[in-house]
């Protein structure tokens, strides 16, 4: 399949990784180049640093919902858009815009954890499960139709980071998965429940402290 990947985190590394391995990826788009180090020298994202590297064509707008990226898009003719840990809020035309839509990664088993920070809020409150979530594009962020889901048990000791970094190496099976069930027509949308809803708001230094 020929596959737009949008993304910008290291979670969503090792999916893109996987895609570029057994999929088409003619097109990466990620967030512009941001301060980084003592320094303060624009670095890329971990998501552009490997697409160039491999030499696919990587664009960094600051809205992905301008028209002259959704001709970039367009002209790629995709089958499918995977997003992970992209920042930036995708509207309806540019998810639009595959030819079987596009879907998100999500880092915990939804309803539950909608938000900027789930592995967080998860280890916080003491879960002693999660996992990924495929879910479709949707207006409102994390309320689309489910795709897919993996689960996995939280170690009483284990860390946010290192929950994040298991979790990011699950992902791919579970994208690779909805891609090929997307390709033969065989992918079932669940509705999320509605009253199962926690939310996972992006961390203030006042919950660091």
């Amino acid at each position: 399949m020929r596959i737009i990947f949008m993304g910008s985190g290291e979670f969503g590394l090792p999916s893109l990784q996987a895609l570029v391995a057994s999929h088409e990826v003619p097109l990466v788009i990620t967030q512009p180049d941001k301060p980084a180090g003592r320094k303060r020298q624009l670095t890329p994202t971990p998501i552009a640093q490997f697409s160039e590297a491999q030499g696919i064509t990587t664009i960094k707008p600051d809205n992905v919902n301008d028209e002259d990226i959704q001709r970039a898009i367009a002209d790629t003719q995709p089958d499918a858009a995977v997003v992970i840990a992209f920042g930036q809020y995708i509207r309806q035309p540019t998810a639009d815009l595959p030819r079987c839509g596009s879907f998100n990664l999500h880092g915990s088993l939804l309803p539950k954890y909608r938000g900027a920070a789930p592995i967080n809020w998860a280890v916080i409150n003491g879960e002693t499960e999660t996992g990924n979530t495929a879910i479709r594009i949707a207006p409102k962020m994390d309320t689309g139709t489910m795709l897919g889901k993996q689960a996995t048990p939280i170690d009483p000791n284990e860390t946010a980071g290192e929950l994040h970094d298991r979790l990011s190496a699950m992902g791919p099976e579970l994208v690779l998965k909805v891609l090929a069930e997307l390709k033969a027509g065989t992918a079932a949308e669940e509705v999320q429940d509605e009253s199962q809803v926690t939310v996972a708001p992006k961390l203030s230094r006042t919950d660091g402290y």
